[in-house]
């Protein structure tokens, strides 16, 4: 049995990577998995001596000699990044004793070098980012070396993430790159104008979808402002609403906000649909003429909202941040466009409607990407790192 420590069956995109992970490693591996979920909720409310007791008791769940992958994100083991990195490091420690860790980094910090800080010299500003980045570092470094000391295999999903993996001071030999799994294409079950219709679109408009939980990274501001631009029958359709454990994030009110300040427009030229059953999501798939993911740069070693995306059989404009950049340079399945830039991404959207045979290439070489990278052949992957025996 291998077992996975991560968030679970709750709205998270790791839940759903982990959940994903988990059927195609008993499918494709005969492997029986076991999900413990991270008490998030009771982490960030109790005081250190209350938390490591609480996550004693998970590690006690898991016997000696056993194999156990641990899906990792900062705000899973703390409100602040001190926090998060001192409790990590501690359940490492622990977890590590006579049994195989495994973790999947699904965003990386980067280390600020000196030189980008000192690029727009001001002392206080200065000051202030080089405080930062040594507390960064600092951090960050006692993660790595209780992985370094305890010989734990780390999994990042893209080249540019290793590197920076790296950096922290996590020994090479103790990172491995292993994509993110794709599902298959879903089917489609009725007509791109009829769905536009049945969404109460006319056929004539040309609809860009931005699919996921909303969030600030994700830049449906920069959406919002860059289809403001374009012609009156472009339509954007930002699908899905916030994520259930971010409190802090105003993106959706500042969306709200530029669409009073342009109340003029029609009244559908921007649509923010909130959660919606998953019916109706793959109705505003079937009716996208175009895919947009206009993120900023956080650290992300991946996103399943882009590898659906590349599913959906539209045309991606995408920001190239580091995690799209090595799939782009791979596959060249997306029009990528420089990040928060609006014109930019705006010209991207007309171009990639107007250019038909740039689409068509883009859409038959995310098929590619897809083919190669679906769970099954994922899954394969894994079966070294988990040391599963040939029959």
């Amino acid at each position: 049995m291998i077992y996975y420590i991560s968030s679970w069956q709750e709205p998270c995109g790791i839940a759903g990577y982990t959940s994903d992970l988990k059927n195609a490693v008993e499918k494709n591996l005969d492997e029986v998995v076991k999900v413990i979920k991270i008490p998030q909720k009771e982490l960030k409310e109790s005081t250190q001596e209350n938390q490591e007791k609480i996550l004693l008791e998970l590690i006690s769940q898991i016997p000696k000699d056993s194999t156990v992958h641990i899906q990792h994100e900062f705000s899973f083991f703390g409100q602040d990044l001190h926090s998060s990195c001192n409790l990590f490091s501690w359940f490492l420690a622990e977890i590590s004793h006579q049994r195989k860790v495994i973790i999947t980094f699904h965003t990386i910090i980067k280390n600020e070098s000196l030189k980008s800080i000192t690029k727009n010299f001001k002392v206080k500003k200065f000051l202030s980012k080089f405080i930062r980045s040594t507390i960064t570092k600092v951090n960050l470094r006692k993660i790595a070396r209780t992985i370094n000391k305890n010989k734990i295999q780390c999994i990042v999903h893209n080249n540019r993430s290793c590197l920076n993996l790296h950096l922290t001071g996590i020994n090479e030999e103790n990172i491995k790159v292993v994509p993110l799994g794709v599902n298959n294409p879903p089917n489609k079950f009725t007509s791109r104008n009829d769905a536009k219709s049945i969404l109460g679109y006319e056929k004539n408009d040309i609809l860009v979808g931005l699919f996921g939980f909303v969030a600030n990274y994700k830049g449906p501001d920069i959406a919002t402002k860059a289809i403001l631009k374009l012609p009156k029958q472009y339509k954007l359709a930002i699908v899905g609403g916030r994520h259930p454990q971010n409190n802090n994030d105003h993106i959706i009110s500042k969306i709200l906000e530029i669409k009073t300040k342009n109340s003029t427009q029609e009244n559908n030229k921007i649509i923010l649909t909130g959660y919606l059953p998953k019916e109706t999501i793959d109705l505003y798939r079937m009716a996208c003429d175009i895919v947009i993911a206009p993120y900023r740069e956080v650290g992300l070693s991946s996103s399943a909202a882009v590898t659906w995306a590349l599913t959906s059989g539209n045309p991606l404009v995408a920001s190239n941040i580091e995690a799209f950049k090595d799939i782009h340079d791979t596959y060249e399945c997306m029009l990528m466009v420089g990040s928060e830039q609006i014109d930019e991404t705006a010209w991207a959207i007309q171009k990639i409607y107007e250019d038909k045979e740039l689409s068509q290439k883009l859409v038959h070489n995310a098929e590619k990407y897809v083919e190669k990278n679906n769970w099954e052949n994922i899954s394969k992957l894994y079966k070294k790192i988990y040391k599963i025996p040939t029959t």
